[in-house]
């Protein structure tokens, strides 16, 4: 899946990334303390949101992540 700068998968799981990158130094974001942040912020409910927004898109049929 490549990166686009608009749809699902900016609007589920990168913003979250993007917000790594503001609180981690650099040496911090390879390794154990960005598989931590990442869980860290997970919520059962934002897991769940996540499905179902990837499960939407699949089931519609876009070949397209959407654009904003």
């Amino acid at each position: 899946m490549n990166y686009k700068k608009t749809g699902i998968i900016d609007d589920e799981i990168f913003p979250l990334y993007i917000n790594l990158i503001s609180d981690l130094k650099e040496k911090e974001r390879f390794g154990p303390t960005t598989f931590g942040y990442f869980l860290d912020e997970l919520s059962k409910n934002k897991h769940q949101q996540i499905i179902s927004s990837m499960t939407d898109f699949i089931e519609s049929g876009d070949t397209e992540s959407p654009e904003d």
